[in-house]
């Protein structure tokens, strides 16, 4: 394999750049580029102007999570314009997401800021990676010559330079970021409102062109987001709750590891699950890729998530009840409606934060499945994107025996630790640590040896860690917008990810 510095450059993994041609370099092609390793371009310069390069950038960052580029041609017309399109196709994120919690005098920028897996979605491109590397320079310049940390910095000050240089817009100046505290009245009523909202899958708010927008209140966010305060009123209005409204209370209450949700999110999983075969996806999601993409999942796979949040021992009839309907082959990898990833997916994800050896067979017959064992690769390079996607619910599948005190997780992740694919074989150490409290490297025989003396006293160790919503004493921030004489003049009361 060919590295160049350009690859370094560009964090690609193959010298290689497509012609950004005027009309023809698609934000499909593009995608396609990237994700074989390359670094794709779309052809920013064309006759449609600049609604079509806002979807082709939108169409490149939906099909792949890899860095793309757009190309101009400087000397035509509205080249400014397309260029203006390009960089407003970013997202914001909060100068305080640059600072580790509980850190004086450190910035960390690219992509190991702190944001959540959904949160890091959008912010990953490399405009917006380049922007961070310039705002953490430009901060840590202000601390110096004040004398004091980043954290103690005035962030006005620094919005103001980076309006300057035309990385953010002018009106942000102009914008205040209030927190929404709700009152138990309020609370009720978003609960309430859940009713109305429950007759469609939440999958839905997603249906819409990459060229739209959807700034609306989305009351199942609200409700997960409003802290655990919430769980009584979500456990009222429980008691009289019917049919999707009943369930959509319940995938709340699971959010918040109340055990009141797992047994209506058992009855419901067994409905789908009545006819004796796994249910496979019918809802029509758009701009869908290979799987995982889009949460493009059959909709029981959505309430298998639910159940695993609530770490309850039930999990497991409804765990084997899938197991045993699975019996998966190399060609339903490919299947887009099957969503055989998920459902290997979310039974993983819930025997993980059970942590119980009772989940050890159900484990144990996942893995017996040929196309979800021996994944490992430390030769050559790979190119076919479904055996990766089966090396990693192998590595998934490690991790849940190790957190349930089974030996043959650890001999799974350990076997990952030379795996040529680096992120695999980074997500296998880093679990490791998280579990020994020690490290040996990357080195598998030294992590063999260890194994052999610590066999017959691993003890089942949950994962605890909350990757699904905000700490208790948080707040989501909206924007408000205010006009020259400093009055409010709207509160959106929009949902801020920040």
């Amino acid at each position: 394999m060919i590295t160049t510095p350009l690859c370094a450059l560009l964090g690609i993994a193959h010298p290689i750049l497509n012609a950004a041609m005027a009309g023809t370099a698609t934000g499909a092609l593009a995608a396609a580029v990237s994700d074989a390793g390359g670094f794709g371009m779309i052809g920013g310069t064309n006759p449609a102007g600049a609604p079509w390069l806002r979807e082709q950038i939108r169409i490149a960052r939906s099909r792949t999570s890899r860095p793309f580029g757009v190309g101009f041609i400087s000397s035509f017309p509205d080249t400014e314009e397309l260029v203006r399109v390009a960089l407003e196709e970013r997202t914001e994120i909060p100068f305080r997401a640059l600072m580790p919690s509980g850190l004086d005098g450190i910035l960390i920028g690219g992509k190991a800021y702190s944001t959540t897996h959904d949160g890091l979605a959008g912010p990953r491109m490399m405009p917006d990676l380049e922007n961070q590397g310039g705002v953490v320079g430009l901060a840590a310049s202000l601390a110096i010559r004040g004398g004091g940390t980043p954290r103690g910095i005035d962030v006005r000050a620094l919005q103001r330079r980076l309006v300057e240089v035309g990385v953010l817009p002018e009106e942000v100046l102009a914008r205040q970021l209030t927190p929404r505290h709700y009152s138990d009245a309020d609370l009720g009523a978003l609960v309430a409102d859940l009713k109305s909202e429950a007759e469609r899958p939440l999958y839905a708010y997603g249906d819409m062109k990459l060229t739209d927008r959807y700034d609306e209140l989305i009351t199942f966010v609200e409700v997960c987001t409003a802290g655990p305060r919430n769980v009584p009123a979500l456990e009222s209005a429980l008691a009289t709750a019917e049919g999707p409204y009943r369930v959509r209370i319940a995938q709340a209450l699971a959010m918040y590891g109340a055990e009141t949700a797992t047994p209506i999110l058992v009855s419901e999983i067994e409905r789908h699950l009545a006819d004796g075969s796994l249910p496979i996806r019918d809802a029509g999601i758009r701009y869908m890729g290979w799987l995982p993409d889009q949460g493009a999942m059959p909709d029981v796979c959505f309430l298998l998530y639910s159940l695993g949040q609530t770490r309850e021992h039930p999990s497991l009839h409804i765990w084997r009840k899938v197991v045993d309907l699975l019996n998966p082959t190399e060609e339903d990898f490919g299947d887009r409606t099957k969503g055989i990833f998920y459902y290997v997916d979310a039974v993983c994800y819930g025997a993980e934060r059970l942590g119980d050896p009772l989940a050890i067979p159900v484990l144990e017959k996942l893995h017996s499945y040929a196309p979800l064992r021996d994944q490992v690769t430390r030769d050559g390079f790979q190119a076919d994107i479904f055996a990766e996607r089966r090396a990693m619910l192998e590595l998934a599948i490690g991790r849940a025996l190790a957190r349930c005190g089974s030996a043959r997780g650890y001999e799974i992740l350990i076997g990952y630790l030379d795996d040529n694919r680096a992120l695999l074989a980074e997500g296998a150490h880093a679990e490791l640590i998280a579990l020994t409290r020690h490290d040996d490297g990357k080195d598998r025989q030294a992590w063999s040896r260890w194994l052999a003396t610590a066999r017959e006293s691993l003890q089942p160790c949950p994962y605890q860690g909350r990757l699904d919503m905000p700490g208790e004493d948080e707040e989501i921030l909206r924007p408000v917008t205010v006009i020259a004489d400093g009055t409010d003049l709207v509160d959106r009361q929009v949902p801020h990810a920040g």
